[in-house]
This record gives structure tokens, C-alpha cells and sequence, in this order.
């Protein structure tokens, strides 16, 4: 099976990406994963949801026994602070397992809190532009979509050392009188050289536009030294 190939569509400023005949089988993944991930966060939410609540209670009942002891009164707050920090790890990873807002609210709210959690984390200005309509799109679609934004944002807060990120999805008429949505995520970091970058190295990208092929969507990434990166992804919706 051939992987896919990155070429540069404008070597100032651009690379754009072909589709790869590997798109069924990332589909297919992809998929399983999120099955996978599913039974992860149920395990999370029961088993050790249930097993952090009645540690609480367990703690609530030693810190009654404890009014008088400044020692143990002492261990007692470490010991419910951490507690409560494991209690948001988990939170947090069940979310990046499965989030909410995308079964219950749809992909423009998970995107919209996915931009404002990562843009809280690493402190940098959000603007965001995201059409709160679209959420009816498929599930599978938006699912993958919304894989694409974590992997471009996991990128910016690994490499970019950005100060600002601008988030738009929105959707604008296509061919043949259909519609497509677009996903764009910008930031003002590091940046890189797209038209002298090693493709081949980056398996990060590679997947986005593997999973990008399965859906049939196209995308893009822009980028030079100093000026920051724009990642933009092409969605056509079926008629």
C-alpha cells in the first residue's frame, strides 16, 4: 500500500496534500479506535468515577475524626487535594477519549471548547469563528474533523511557541451546487519552511491527510519561518 505524498503547491507559502489510496484503511482505524476509546471512557466513568467517589466519602469521614489533630488535618488536605487533581485527570482524559459535546451538542461545540481548553492551557489570545448550525453534519465526518483540529492544535502546542490562535468552522457552497465546510486553525508561532520540510518525517501530518482522504475532504498547510502556520481542511458534503 503506497503512504501518502505531501507536495508543495506554492513553495513561498504552501504544501498541499494529495489523497492517499490508504484512506479506507485509516477510515476503518480510525473507526475501531474510537470503539476502543468508547469502552475506555465508559471503564473511566464507572470504574474509577465509582472508585473516586467513595474515596471522597471515605476522606470526608477520616477529616470528622480529625477536627483536633493538626498532623493528620494536615495529611488530610494533601491527601483530598490529590484527590482532586487525580479527579480532573480523569475528567480530562475522557474527553480527549470521547467528548461530550460531540455526541450531545455537536462538532461546533466540541471544537469551540476544544480551542478554548487548549487556548486556557497555553495561554495564548483565541479568536474564534464557528458556525453553532452545523450539527447535523455525519458522524463520522465530524468525528474525523474533529481528529484533525487535536492533532493541528497538539502540533502548535508542541512546536509553535504561539501567542494568539484563530479557530473558524464554517460553510460555504461548493460545486455542483453542494456545500462544503472548512475547518481553519492559525497560529502566530514559529512557523516553518513547507516548502524544504520532510514530509516523510512527519507521521502527524501524514495521518491528518490520510483521515482527511477518508472523508474526502482536501487539505492544506501553510506555513513560513517567523510567520506562524495555517492549517485549512476542505470538507464537501454529499448532495
Amino acid at each position: 500500500m503506497s503512504t501518502p505524498e505531501l507536495h508543495t503547491a506554492d513553495p513561498a507559502r504552501a504544501v498541499a496534500l494529495d489523497p492517499s489510496d490508504a484512506a479506507s484503511l485509516v477510515a476503518w482505524l480510525d473507526q475501531r479506535q474510537q470503539q476502543q476509546h468508547d469502552a475506555l471512557a465508559a471503564l473511566l466513568h464507572d470504574e474509577l468515577g465509582s472508585a473516586l467517589t467513595a474515596l471522597s466519602m471515605r476522606l470526608a469521614l477520616i477529616a470528622r475524626q480529625t477536627v483536633d489533630d493538626t498532623k493528620l488535618t494536615a495529611q488530610w488536605t494533601k491527601a483530598n487535594a490529590q484527590l482532586a487533581e487525580i479527579s480532573q485527570t480523569a475528567r480530562q482524559v475522557q474527553r480527549q477519549l470521547r467528548p461530550a459535546a460531540l455526541d450531545a451538542l455537536g462538532l461546533p461545540a466540541a471544537l469551540a471548547e476544544l480551542a478554548q481548553r487548549f487556548s486556557e492551557h497555553h495561554q495564548c489570545v483565541l479568536d474564534s469563528e464557528i458556525d453553532a448550525k452545523l450539527t447535523a453534519l455525519p458522524l463520522q465526518g465530524a468525528q474525523t474533523v474533529f481528529r484533525i483540529a487535536q492533532e493541528a492544535l497538539g502540533n502548535i502546542g508542541r512546536h509553535a511557541a504561539a501567542t494568539t490562535l484563530r479557530v473558524s468552522l464554517t460553510q460555504q457552497p461548493a460545486a455542483h451546487d453542494t456545500q462544503r465546510v472548512t475547518l481553519e486553525i492559525t497560529d502566530n508561532g514559529n512557523g516553518f519552511n513547507a516548502a524544504r520540510h520532510d514530509w516523510r518525517a512527519s507521521h502527524g501530518v501524514r495521518l491528518m491527510q490520510a483521515r482527511a482522504a477518508s472523508i474526502g475532504a482536501q487539505l492544506e498547510i501553510h506555513s513560513m519561518p517567523a510567520q506562524g502556520c495555517q492549517v485549512i481542511l476542505h470538507w464537501p458534503l454529499a448532495p
